[in-house]
């Protein structure tokens, strides 16, 4: 409930669903949230690396990695 407060949930700024990931193989099934509006812009300042730092911490592997230093 904090978290969907946090992400605009109640007012359409995201919406929550669940989905199946794969991290390292391994298929997960987490709750995600979707943005309404899907325009293309730059990350706020500190966002990229803080997604990063999660990547590395987590062991996403290289690919990930490099994925997302590419999108800075």
């Amino acid at each position: 409930d904090t978290l969907d407060k946090k992400e605009g949930v109640r007012h359409g700024t995201y919406t929550k669903e669940a989905r199946t990931i794969k991290v390292n193989n391994i298929e997960f099934r987490a709750i995600v949230y979707i943005a309404s509006k899907n325009d293309i812009g730059k990350p706020r300042n500190g966002y990229m690396e803080k997604l990063i730092y999660g990547a590395n911490y987590f062991k996403f592997g290289n690919e990930y990695y490099s994925y997302l230093e590419s999108l800075k």
